[in-house]
């Protein structure tokens, strides 16, 4: 049963943020980053869009104005607890379509809870000040499916030791797995009967081969309880493995560190660092390779459909895509 997903660090989503504007180069016309969030789940057909960096104070109501902008039969889920722990703090938040466009996938009710501080084997695996969350969408279509999905914003890298994060990550994990064993209405109990993905903004290079995604490969295969989890901790795929997803800050051919330096020739170069993914576990669901949405050249720049390297319009349009936000988007489509 096919579903869209996406996953979208949205860069501190409030009231304000939405009625920010961006001007599309193209058209010299203003736009509201309301408008493009709602414009981007429209026109790549969206059925459950993850949320990250959700602000404390009006984030929540924020999430429900772009779910009412998309359409009737648009809701949003907000989570109850931080998952950044901090005296600033954010929330993680999803927007969901109650019905595709082809009726194919029917959301009949939605839970969220935030993992656990602390996993069952001690203060080892405790994690540091952001939290993974885990949302489950009960389907009415496709029939008693329960599509579980973890959302989660980590650390920066020279914050944390990235072997125990994920330690405490697939530890967890563990412990929900066996939760549902002794109570499966809870909402933190994951079920290995049902589709689970984890959508994260990692911080670090999520290609499998890089040395940074080392400790998911080392962290999330350890965990071991018998034969039925293990082999489900060691079905993870990654979708968006190594592509850029965050846009650059400036122009790459002004780097001050001449060595990288270099005049960009696609779209794609004003993208860097592969942190966004989605990961899904094969055993009860697949996905497509996933796209990665530059909002830069769909809703920014003076030509959309060729690239042409203008250093004047090149800083006017990294400037206003970052207005919208500095990640871009990740899209995969999903059966169930």
């Amino acid at each position: 049963m096919p579903l869209k997903f996406a996953l979208w660090n949205m860069k501190n989503v409030s009231e304000r943020s939405l009625a920010r504007l961006f001007e599309d180069l193209e058209t010299h016309q203003r736009h509201t980053n309301l408008v493009a969030y709602t414009n981007f789940i429209r026109s790549n057909n969206v059925d459950l869009l993850a949320i990250i960096e959700v602000t404390i104070k009006t984030g929540e109501s924020a999430v429900q104005q772009l779910a009412a902008s998309v359409g009737q039969g648009w809701g949003s889920v907000t989570t109850t607890d931080r998952t950044y722990v901090t005296r600033k703090g954010e929330f993680n938040s999803v927007v969901f379509n109650n019905a595709s466009t082809d009726g194919s996938v029917h959301v009949a009710g939605v839970t969220e809870a935030n993992f656990p501080q602390k996993a069952s084997s001690g203060t080892k695996t405790t994690f540091l000040n952001r939290v993974p969350v885990l949302f489950k969408f009960a389907l009415q279509q496709p029939a008693n499916k329960v599509l579980q999905v973890i959302t989660w914003h980590t650390p920066q890298p020279k914050h944390i030791n990235i072997d125990q994060e994920l330690r405490a990550f697939a530890e967890s994990l563990q412990d929900l797995a066996i939760l549902h064993t002794n109570n499966p209405s809870s909402a933190l109990a994951v079920d290995v009967q049902q589709p689970l993905l984890v959508s994260a903004d990692f911080n670090y290079d999520t290609a499998p081969s890089s040395n940074q995604f080392g400790p998911w490969n080392r962290n999330i295969y350890a965990c071991s309880l018998g034969l039925a989890i293990d082999g489900y901790m060691r079905n993870f795929a990654g979708l968006n493995n190594g592509k850029p997803t965050t846009l650059v800050a400036k122009d790459p051919a002004t780097y001050a560190n001449h060595k990288n330096a270099h005049i960009p020739t696609t779209f794609d170069d004003l993208l860097a660092n592969a942190y966004d993914n989605i990961l899904v576990n094969q055993l009860h669901m697949s996905g497509s390779v996933a796209t990665v949405e530059n909002h830069l050249q769909t809703h920014v720049a003076a030509d959309k459909l060729t690239f042409t390297y203008n250093p004047t319009n090149c800083t006017l349009e990294i400037s206003n895509a970052r207005k919208i936000s500095d990640h871009c988007a990740v899209i995969a489509s999903l059966t169930l």
